[in-house]
């Protein structure tokens, strides 16, 4: 990867995505054997799954998707995988030069959207991403702050919708 002298355009771990059929196990054990503390989540029905994140000691979330829709792309990831890593998502100042970087490297990224300036991406998948698909974005929103008012239970008893930056009841 070419990185300009003197500056730094590495990115960094935001959140590890683990697939599990049911938020709520998997919730128990990051808040009571980790110290998982809930920050968000809500149901993206676009892409059929549940989604809670928990920071963890340090700066690193760790995320847990339960699928919602029998037909999602998560729902046939459990069915052929079973539970466990999904996707480890980087953050970056600019994901468009860190895609650039990783073409010129001869790496095929895929799923690349720039069309929303709260959140930009592109991904490795799984055959270039270390066995897992690695999710690279930028982004003007605070994701280590939570969202105020939003509760776990909210979250499993499928009573927000969320879309990105945008949270629905």
């Amino acid at each position: 990867m070419t990185v300009e002298e003197g500056a730094d355009q590495r990115p960094w771990l935001d959140h590890i995505g683990f697939a599990v059929p049911d938020i709520g196990p998997a919730a128990e054990l990051v808040m009571s054997a980790l110290g998982g503390e809930f920050q968000r989540g809500g149901d993206n029905h676009d892409y059929g799954f549940r989604t809670a994140q928990f920071h963890l000691r340090g700066e690193v979330k760790l995320e847990l998707l339960q699928p919602v829709d029998p037909g999602s792309d998560l729902q046939r990831f459990l069915d052929e995988r079973g539970p466990g890593v999904h996707h480890v998502t980087f953050l970056t100042d600019d994901v468009v030069g860190l895609e650039r970087d990783l073409t010129s490297c001869g790496y095929r990224t895929t799923g690349t959207k720039l069309d929303d300036p709260n959140w930009r991406e592109t991904y490795l998948g799984p055959s270039q991403g270390l066995g897992t698909v690695l999710q690279f974005a930028d982004t003007v929103l605070d994701w280590h702050t939570p969202w105020p008012g939003i509760e776990l239970a909210d979250v499993m008893a499928g009573a927000l919708t969320w879309d990105g930056a945008r949270l629905r009841r």
